[in-house]
């Protein structure tokens, strides 16, 4: 039997989500919103973002919930702006909500979710977006879905279950990932 992968791609306003098991892929988006009458770094407004992430993270765990691997994309070391700290706090919640709830996961870089997909980690969004459209099963309606879907793929591939025919330079990435140790097997059903 084939295993169940997921993939995910966390973002405060718009997190990508994806499933694989066997010829079956799923995307959605799930998206979040401060109310517009909270203002910026104001006591409601650190309570909102909290809520926004353990919201998220609920939402993860639901999707994920008896997927035999996770894939998620790692935070951005070099990311810039005024969302930073809540994009690194999101991506503490989620991972410590998985590991709370026995889901297996692994993390990939951003450069190597690009690399795998388009066989170059300095690609842009678009890059992987389009490649993903061209190389893999399923329907994706934008990035967030797309870096979701590779990611997914990434470990169904590992697990030996590739969805789609990659270069064996871009499928070498694989063997850079820290997979965690406690996966569950899969054993084809015809052994």
């Amino acid at each position: 039997m084939s295993p169940r992968v997921c993939g995910l791609d966390l973002s405060i306003t718009s997190t990508g989500l994806a499933s694989i098991k066997g010829g079956l892929v799923a995307t959605e988006r799930f998206r979040t919103a401060t109310p517009a009458d909270v203002k910026t770094r104001t006591t409601a407004w650190y309570r909102t973002s909290h809520d926004r992430m353990t919201k998220i993270a609920d939402r993860a765990v639901a999707y994920c919930d008896g997927a035999d691997l996770v894939v998620i994309e790692g935070p951005s070391l070099h990311a810039k702006g005024s969302s930073v700290d809540r994009m690194f706090g999101m991506w503490w919640i989620v991972t410590r909500a998985l590991h709370e709830a026995g889901i297996p996961y692994a993390v990939v870089a951003p450069t190597q979710l690009k690399k795998y997909m388009t066989g170059s980690g300095g690609a842009g969004k678009d890059a992987v977006l389009a490649a993903v459209i061209k190389r893999l099963p399923g329907d994706v309606s934008g990035n967030d879905e797309a870096d979701a879907l590779a990611a997914a793929a990434m470990g169904a591939d590992y697990l030996g279950y590739p969805v789609a025919a990659l270069p064996q330079a871009q499928r070498a990435v694989l063997a850079l990932l820290d997979w965690p140790a406690d996966l569950r097997l899969i054993e084809d059903e015809a052994s």
